[in-house]
C-alpha cells in the first residue's frame, strides 16, 4: 500500500485535554473506541461520532465531516488515494436529519459524468452473475430521521471495480440487491488506471445534512465484506482425460528407477488429441485460464539440437442446461522451439511446455470446462520425431474467496 497520510489523534480516554490541530480533525479513544470528531480549534470541543460495524484498527487514511449545509456531493481527492490498487473502504455514515429519504451514489474515477456501466451485473457469494441493474452506480439509501451508515469495499480487479456494500437500513426491498444482502457490484471501466477520484453524490441538492461524515480506510483488520483474489492451481493427470477424435497411444506407465508416472503418447505423423475435464471452482473470476503442459522424453532417441515440439489448447464450456456437445473455441499455441537447448536431452527428462492462456468468458462454479490438447504436428517448431509423453496438464486461474 502506499497510503501514508493520517489525519486523526489517537490516545486512551475521551480527548478533553487534547487541542485539535483544525476543525474536523478525528480522535480515537483507543482503550474505549470511540471515535471523536473536532469541532473548532479549542481544546477538548470534539463530538462523539458513533461509528457502528466499522473495525476501529482500520487505518484511517482521510475523513470529511459536513460541518454547513446540507450539500448534494463530497469528493474524496485524488492526493489520499496513491497508488491504490488492492483494498479501499468508504464508510457514509449520515445523521438522518435530511428532509426526506435519499439515495446516494458512490462514483469510482469520472463515472459520474462518463458512464461504463453498460454490461454492469451484480454477482452473487456463490459465483453466480444475477441480471443488469436498471441503476448505473453503487447505491446507499438514507431513510428519513434515522441515523445510519453504509460500507463500501472496494478492489480493482483486472480491469473491474469490485464493489461490496453493506447497509444498515433494512427496510427499503427495492434496493436489497444493492447492499442489504451484502451481494457485489461488478462495475466495468475503461481501464486498470489506479484509482483516483471516488464521489459521494446524493440525488438532491440538500442530501447530506451537517453531522454526515465520509471516511475513506485502509483496512488492516478485514472486515467481514472483504475479497480477496488468490492464484488457484489444478493438476489434472492424464488418466483423467478421455480420448479425443484422433486419440494419443493408450495409458502407459513410465518407469526409471525410482521414478514412475502414467503417460499417453502423442505421436509426430498426425494431430492426435484428448480432452480433459474441469470443474470451475466457486470464486471463479478473471475469465482467464493458463493451462501447461507437463511431459516426458518417453523413447530412447533424444531431441537433437533444434528440435522441439508443439500443443494447441483450447476450451468449451458447459453451462447449467447446456448439452454436453459443445463447439471448442480458438486454440492457443505454446511450444518449446529447442528442447535440446532448455536441457532436454534424453530418454525420462521431465519438461512442462508454457502455459497458454485461455479465455473462457461466463464459467461459473459447478460449470465444466473441457480442454482439448492437441499436438500440432504442422507447426514449425515441432520438428522432434518420436513419441512425446504427455502426464498431464496443470490449470491456473485466479479465484475470489470472503475473509
Amino acid at each position: 500500500m502506499t497510503h501514508y497520510k493520517q489525519i486523526h489523534l489517537t490516545g486512551y480516554g475521551a480527548p478533553t485535554s487534547v487541542t485539535p490541530e483544525y476543525a474536523g480533525q478525528g480522535y480515537i479513544d483507543m482503550g474505549e473506541h470511540r471515535f471523536y470528531m473536532a469541532n473548532s480549534l479549542s481544546q477538548g470541543d470534539f463530538t462523539e461520532i458513533a461509528v457502528t460495524n466499522t473495525p476501529i484498527v482500520s487505518r484511517i487514511l482521510w475523513e470529511h465531516i459536513v460541518v454547513s449545509g446540507p450539500v448534494e456531493s463530497i469528493e474524496i481527492p485524488a492526493g489520499v488515494l496513491g497508488g491504490y490498487d488492492y483494498d479501499l473502504e468508504v464508510l457514509l455514515w449520515y445523521d438522518g436529519e435530511s428532509p426526506a429519504y435519499t439515495d446516494i451514489s458512490i462514483y469510482l474515477q469520472d463515472d459520474e459524468t462518463t458512464s461504463n456501466y453498460s454490461n454492469q451485473n451484480y454477482y452473487l457469494y456463490n459465483g453466480a452473475t444475477g441480471a443488469a441493474h436498471a441503476n448505473n452506480t453503487i447505491t446507499a439509501r438514507v431513510p428519513t430521521d434515522t441515523a445510519g451508515y453504509a460500507l463500501c469495499k472496494i478492489r480493482l480487479v483486472g480491469n473491474n471495480y469490485r464493489m461490496l456494500v453493506h447497509n444498515s437500513n433494512n427496510n427499503n426491498s427495492i434496493y436489497a440487491d444493492m447492499g442489504v444482502n451484502k451481494r457485489g457490484i461488478k462495475y466495468l471501466v475503461a481501464d486498470t488506471n489506479p484509482l483516483s477520484k471516488i464521489t459521494i453524490k446524493a440525488d438532491t441538492a440538500e442530501g447530506l445534512s451537517p453531522g454526515t461524515v465520509v471516511r475513506l480506510l485502509d483496512p488492516i483488520d478485514r472486515t467481514p465484506y472483504s475479497i480477496n483474489v488468490f492464484n488457484f492451481t489444478r493438476f489434472i493427470p492424464v488418466s483423467k482425460g478421455f480420448d479425443g477424435g484422433s486419440p494419443p497411444a493408450a495409458i502407459s506407465t513410465l518407469s526409471s528407477g525410482n521414478g514412475k508416472i502414467q503417460v499417453r503418447k502423442f505421436g509426430s505423423s498426425s494431430a492426435e488429441n484428448m480432452i480433459f475435464p474441469y470443474v470451475v471452482p466457486h470464486g471463479f473470476t478473471g475469465d482467464d485460464l493458463d493451462i501447461s503442459v507437463y511431459c516426458f522424453i518417453t523413447e530412447s532417441t533424444g531431441p537433437a539440437s533444434g528440435e522441439g515440439v508443439a500443443f494447441d489448447i483450447s476450451t468449451s464450456l458447459v453451462a447449467m442446461g447446456d448439452n454436453l456437445n459443445t463447439a471448442h473455441g480458438a486454440a492457443e499455441t505454446t511450444t518449446i522451439a529447442d528442447l535440446y537447448g532448455s536441457d532436454i536431452t534424453a530418454q525420462y527428462d521431465s519438461f512442462i511446455v508454457p502455459a497458454a492462456t485461455l479465455t473462457q468468458a461466463n464459467a461459473l462454479g459447478g460449470n465444466i470446462i473441457f480442454i482439448k490438447l492437441e499436438r500440432n504436428t504442422a507447426h514449425a517448431d515441432d520438428d522432434y520425431g518420436p513419441d512425446i509423453g504427455v502426464a498431464g496438464i496443470k490449470i491456473t486461474h485466479a479465484v475470489e474467496r470472503s475473509l
